[in-house]
């Protein structure tokens, strides 16, 4: 139990910093001047969302593999 508590604490560690990651560079291209109109803004958030949740599953076959 305490081996798959120490994993799910990982992933859940790693996950959120990958999301940070990508969020951070969408924030950053949006500081250049792109996707600041709603739609484009709405799109590059539900990438950034769907870029997470892989990174989330990458980080638990990393880690549990």
């Amino acid at each position: 139990d305490f081996c798959l508590s120490r994993g799910l604490g990982d992933v859940y560690k790693r996950q959120v910093l990958g999301y940070h990651l990508i969020g951070g560079i969408r924030h950053m291209v949006m500081d250049m001047g792109h996707w600041e109109e709603l739609e484009s803004g709405n799109l590059s958030a539900k990438i950034a969302m769907a870029l997470g949740v892989v990174f989330a599953v990458l980080a638990g076959v990393w880690i549990w593999s």
